[in-house]
């Protein structure tokens, strides 16, 4: 039987290189207050900023945006278009993140595998979001 655990586990268990047992990694993660048990994280830990909380409301302003995927910082604003009320970027900008991915650091990869988790993944870089 394979054991599913919850998101922030694996993101635990990416992070730590798969030095420590997932399972080990629950307890602790568990026991210090940061996931509750079913492996949701804690208010505590989200207002300590242990735990980052990545919910895009719709009609952000394109700075709250920002606060939310700094990543995206570094490509123009002319990048991002808002659709049905979200940030999103053409297919060229997709595929040069696709490039980079591998040389970005951990926040950077957890930024933009959570913007795209509602879009699809990274890895489909032959979807366009703006629908062209």
């Amino acid at each position: 039987m394979k054991i599913i655990y919850p998101p922030l586990i694996e993101d635990g268990y990416a992070y730590f290189k798969q030095q420590t047992p997932k399972a080990q990694l629950y307890q602790e993660m568990f026991q210090q207050g940061i996931i509750d048990e079913t492996g949701a994280p804690t208010t505590e830990a989200l207002q300590k900023g242990l735990v980052k909380d990545f919910d895009e409301a719709e009609n952000l302003l394109f700075d709250e945006f920002l606060e939310l995927y700094p990543i995206f910082k570094v490509l123009s604003d002319l990048s991002f278009k808002q659709i049905e009320g979200f940030w999103e970027i053409p297919l060229t900008a997709k595929k040069q993140l696709l490039a980079l991915y591998p040389e970005l650091n951990y926040d950077h990869k957890q930024q933009l595998d959570m913007y795209f988790l509602e879009r699809g993944g990274l890895q489909h870089a032959s979807d366009d979001h703006f629908g062209m």
